[in-house]
């Protein structure tokens, strides 16, 4: 080995266990922040989702009262009626059927049609309201 490979060699240092255990730490600081915002993003989303299904359903239930004077009974009428105003009744983003009220439980509405939210807990701050699901939270 020539004389300037050593002294090379000889001011190179490793890192220490001390140095790596940090950039460790800080390296799952950076995954803990980025998964929770993720999950927030996440939330979010399934709450759009949830929005815009409502959004159809009363469309649906609009057209159908323009069509036959009244209000549905129940939203599987919907799907079932000929011509169906949907394909199937749908679920929200949690898997959750709609809850449909007729005659509503608001007073001034004729039906209630919300979603349970992520909690699935009916009277709960994340439920989804027609009525109120475009009011920012």
């Amino acid at each position: 080995m020539n004389k300037a490979a050593s002294v090379a060699r000889a001011g190179a240092r490793a890192f220490s266990l001390m140095e790596m255990m940090l950039v460790v730490v800080i390296i799952g600081i950076l995954a803990t922040v980025v998964v929770v915002n993720l999950a927030g993003g996440a939330d979010e989303a399934r709450r759009g989702a949830t929005v815009t299904t409502i959004s159809q359903v009363k469309g649906a239930i609009t057209t159908y009262y323009t069509k036959y004077g009244s209000y549905p009974v129940t939203l599987d009428v919907l799907a079932t009626g000929s011509p169906a105003l949907l394909e199937k009744v749908p679920n929200d983003a949690w898997s959750n059927p709609l809850v449909y009220i007729q005659p509503s439980d608001i007073q001034g509405k004729a039906f209630n049609l919300y979603s349970l939210g992520q909690d699935k807990q009916g009277g709960t701050a994340d439920d989804i309201n027609v009525w109120t699901m475009d009011q920012p939270q």
